[in-house]
């Protein structure tokens, strides 16, 4: 199957290297600043991340010839029940952990069992624009047939929640999304069986941004699982779901979305995502045990730095499945990773 996304996406996608938006000259060049002891580090990685995770541990090592850095297989599915490494972090025998997904809160649970604190998670790449299987951006979609132009996040979680924390008003027809030509018929929700039983990478976003963290509706029995999406909403005129920018059929197209802050509804085209203003895009993170108060180890930090930097996100650029970080990202990263009481370190860009 994993061999199978990989030439699919060969196939169906363009090359991202050759349309990358070039971000390296605002983004510091890595340059060891202080001796990191001989030291060796261990994580855990996706399926979907070996060869963009090799980039960065050969890169590393290539310029701090004291630390090794190990990312062994298996290669499993980013949840800890699902992967035996990344139970292993989470019980505190691995350094780190990379994730193509939003951490699941049964995995903080565990972490926090096991250290009791939570992990600290850093974005260290961005996800794809439409590579199918590669963290490529939630799309809410709709028939092609359907008028709806664009859809705020209140209105999204008025459809699909049942906690409404945006405070809209339940939504059940078409017209109450703005739809006139349509507004006595009522708004199909498909692939709902899914959301409802477990949250899924692309239900995870959804329901920790748009939702505000609220419950999914409980009453959408027989909408279909999240594999049943595109080929549901295709074949119905009123239907509406969210699934992979990179999942998109003949018979279905993505909704621009508003997240609120500024009424702007935005496509989730190449440069929208690229530049960070589609709100649903995904990031490829790093989680760390960062014990309150304290520091990460510097080899630790080091390596964090190397990635956020410009030769870090010249091997996203390379590897060609992801997007780069923008500078601002890099820098919020980094804040995130070296914050820690010492001054010199939040003051030094990574």
């Amino acid at each position: 199957m994993l061999a199978l996304i990989f030439l699919l996406s060969a196939l169906l996608s363009p090359a991202i290297a050759e349309t990358q938006p070039d971000h390296r000259g605002r983004l510091d060049e890595y340059r060891p600043v202080r001796p990191v002891p001989t030291s060796r580090l261990e994580g855990s990685a996706p399926a979907i991340l070996p060869d963009l995770v090799g980039r960065w541990v050969a890169g590393f090592t290539a310029l701090q010839h004291q630390v090794t850095v190990q990312v062994p297989p298996p290669y499993e599915p980013p949840q800890g029940a699902l992967s035996s490494r990344l139970t292993a972090f989470l019980g505190g025998r691995l350094d780190f952990a990379f994730l193509s997904r939003s951490i699941a809160a049964s995995d903080v649970a565990a972490f926090r069992r096991s250290h009791g604190y939570d992990p600290l998670v850093i974005p260290v790449a961005n996800g794809s624009w439409n590579r199918f299987g590669f963290v490529d951006p939630v799309a809410i979609v709709v028939n092609v047939s359907n008028p709806v132009r664009g859809l705020s996040f209140a209105q999204i979680d008025a459809l699909l929640s049942r906690s409404r924390r945006r405070g809209y008003a339940p939504i059940r027809r078409w017209g109450d999304l703005g739809v006139r030509a349509w507004r006595a018929s009522p708004v199909h929700i498909v692939g709902a069986d899914s959301w409802t039983k477990e949250d899924s990478a692309r239900a995870a976003v959804v329901r920790e941004r748009i939702l505000l963290g609220g419950a999914w509706h409980q009453d959408l029995a027989g909408s279909g699982s999240e594999a049943d999406v595109p080929s549901r909403v295709a074949a119905d005129r009123l239907a509406i779901a969210f699934t992979g920018l990179g999942h998109l059929v003949p018979g279905v197209r993505a909704v621009a979305i508003s997240a609120g802050k500024t009424g702007e509804f935005v496509d989730p085209t190449y440069a929208a995502v690229a530049g960070g203003r589609y709100p649903l895009a995904r990031t490829i993170d790093l989680v760390v045990a960062r014990p309150p108060g304290r520091c990460l180890k510097p080899e630790l930090r080091e390596f964090i730095r190397f990635m956020l930097s410009r030769e870090g996100q010249q091997a996203v650029i390379d590897q060609g499945a992801f997007l780069p970080l923008r500078a601002a990202q890099a820098r919020l990263s980094w804040r995130r990773a070296s914050t820690c009481g010492d001054p010199e370190a939040r003051g030094r860009g990574p």
